[in-house]
């Protein structure tokens, strides 16, 4: 009857929608894991350490990869030239800028060789990956990383003080502390909240790098908090550049 005719071919127009819509997301999700997985992804901020920047329930972007290495390198070279505050010890502010491209370079240099994001293109004979994990991080920015002392993996959030070939003074009760050298793969890491106790580098030291998640770039929830994380640069007398 025309009836039960109009009534399978409406059960075979649904069938054909739901096999579309199931094939969608077979498709997608793996994609989206990737993604996830390799560049960006979304951290929720637990605790107090990191007020006023951040606050408990914030949800922040974290980049977890540097796209076109080559010119992440620049733009790490120009902002530490441009801050070009840091002390030498018995140098001068050349000496500084050369302490700090040879180190984001080797930094660079060791990620690459250690993770490199395909496809690739090639640059004067050699191939240059069109990402790197995990990002680049520099002396003000806020970091994602997993704790060093908890199993299973805890993330953690905090501001990077030092980087590799950089010296850290680490301040106590009279304002000034004992100066830690800091590893060619090591980070210093603090809370911003000098008020609670924060469990970062002044409760296990240098941080591996190989921890290291990603880098915090803005807040996307609440709305009434949306925007960027700021970087801070470091007191001069607290952190400066080894040659």
């Amino acid at each position: 009857s025309p009836e039960r005719h109009w009534a399978n071919e409406q059960a075979n127009e649904m069938s054909s929608i739901r096999r579309r819509y199931l094939a969608s997301v077979a498709t997608a999700l793996p994609i989206a894991v990737w993604f996830n997985d390799e560049f960006y992804s979304i951290v929720r901020v637990k605790g107090s350490s990191m007020e006023p920047e951040l606050i408990d329930g914030d949800v922040v972007l974290v980049r977890k990869a540097d796209f076109f290495p080559g010119a992440q390198r620049q733009r790490d070279h120009e902002i530490l030239s441009l801050a070009g505050k840091a002390r030498v010890e018995g140098g001068r502010a050349e000496d500084d800028d050369n302490a700090a491209r040879d180190a984001l370079d080797r930094d660079r240099s060791r990620r690459q060789e250690e993770r490199a994001g395909f496809p690739a293109f090639p640059i004067r004979g050699s191939w240059l990956p069109l990402w790197t994990c995990p990002p680049s991080v520099l002396p003000g920015e806020v970091c994602v990383f997993r704790s060093p002392s908890a199993f299973p993996p805890v993330l953690h959030m905090k501001r990077v003080v030092a980087i590799g070939g950089q010296r850290v003074r680490i301040p106590d009760r009279k304002g000034r502390g004992a100066v830690q050298t800091m590893p060619p793969y090591g980070l210093w890491v603090e809370g911003d909240n000098i008020k609670t106790k924060s469990e970062d580098s002044q409760a296990y030291g240098p941080l591996n790098k190989k921890l290291l998640v990603g880098r915090a770039e803005r807040v996307i929830w609440p709305p009434s908090r949306f925007g960027v994380i700021h970087r801070r640069q470091p007191n001069d007398w607290r952190v400066w550049w080894t040659v």
